[in-house]
């Protein structure tokens, strides 16, 4: 039986993995840090194992034996650039570095460590990289950690996928903009029409397991993406379809956004908490979109994605209806 790390194991994509790697009759291991972390990941159909992306020892331990390596652990918000980087890159190149001999580390990056594009100009894998916030630099720096990696260490070989905008079953923050929509407001960046690749969740994942399955995908990097673009007032209208409420549509200017960014910004150098809009989030929110071209990846595992927008808005506000998350529903 084929035995596997996963990282990130109880977040959005990682439990949507765990459970589609279980299902496929492979050994899954959790890293976790908390008990109740464990006991999601064992609700999942994985064996939990403690440890954290800053202890060598306890990364050895649970990476032992394992053939395969998903990394998907990471920082989406921090107070600064530093906090960043020591998880986004730092912690890539610890965990490979306590790989096994010969394994394959698959790490599941982002777009944001590419940067933007347009359906004019979709980023492509081998475009120059253009991160314009701190979390697509320590992306795009825990990608380069990773090949310096497998050049002059021990790995056996590495894929690194760069997710877009992902939606689903248990993601909270497009679920926070379809409870906005049900609310009956959506707000939208002043300025030209944003558009977006996407991948649904559970899509994602098995996208994710088929890449470190097949060797095919080994030493490449790969955009993971639905095959076309949504505009942001089509996403939109999939909420406003998933919910059975029209909204209405604000237009944001941008000095306002500036603004709630600059306050944010400062709440975040006083607070625990990070907070979701700063100055430096807002590069991210007012890029010119964030088009992928992912026909490799498409090339190499046609029928990939399949999952419709419109559905699978039904399906991710229907989770968030039972969890209680919109207006009026009352947790199942």
């Amino acid at each position: 039986m084929r035995s596997v790390l996963v990282t990130g194991s109880t977040g959005f994509i990682g439990r949507h993995l765990v459970q589609v790697l279980a299902r496929q009759g492979i050994h899954v291991r959790a890293l976790v840090r908390t008990s109740a972390q464990a006991e999601l990941a064992r609700s999942l159909g994985a064996s939990a194992v403690d440890g954290a992306l800053d202890d060598e020892a306890a990364l050895g331990a649970a990476a032992a034996g394992v053939d395969t390596i998903f990394h998907l652990a990471g920082l989406t918000r921090a107070r600064n650039e530093k906090a960043f980087r020591k998880v986004n890159a730092l912690g890539v190149q610890n965990l490979a570095r306590c790989a096994p001999p010969g394994a394959h580390f698959v790490l599941v990056s982002s777009l944001a460590a590419a940067g933007p594009g347009t359906p004019e100009h979709p980023r492509g894998e081998g475009d120059v990289t253009e991160p314009v916030s701190a979390y697509g630099r320590s992306k795009r720096a825990g990608e380069l950690l990773l090949w310096e990696e497998m050049r002059f260490g021990s790995l056996g070989a590495a894929t690194v996928l760069r997710p877009p905008m992902v939606y689903g079953p248990h993601d909270r923050n497009v679920t926070s903009l379809i409870a906005a929509v049900a609310k009956g407001t959506a707000l939208l960046p002043a300025g030209r029409e944003r558009w977006f690749s996407y991948a649904f969740g559970p899509d994602l994942a098995e996208a994710i397991a088929t890449a470190g399955a097949d060797r095919r995908a080994r030493g490449l990097t790969l955009n993971v993406a639905s095959k076309e673009p949504v505009s942001h007032g089509e996403l939109i209208t999939a909420m406003a379809a998933a919910v059975g409420r029209e909204p209405r549509r604000l237009k944001i200017p941008n000095m306002l956004t500036l603004l709630a960014a600059a306050g944010g910004t400062c709440a975040g150098l006083l607070l625990r908490r990070p907070p979701i809009l700063t100055l430096d989030k807002r590069r991210e929110v007012l890029a010119p979109g964030w088009v992928a071209d992912a026909s490799r990846f498409h090339d190499l595992f046609p029928g990939s994605f399949e999952t419709s927008l419109k559905e699978g808005m039904a399906l991710t506000a229907a989770w968030a209806h039972s969890e209680g998350l919109l207006p009026g529903a009352k947790r199942a």
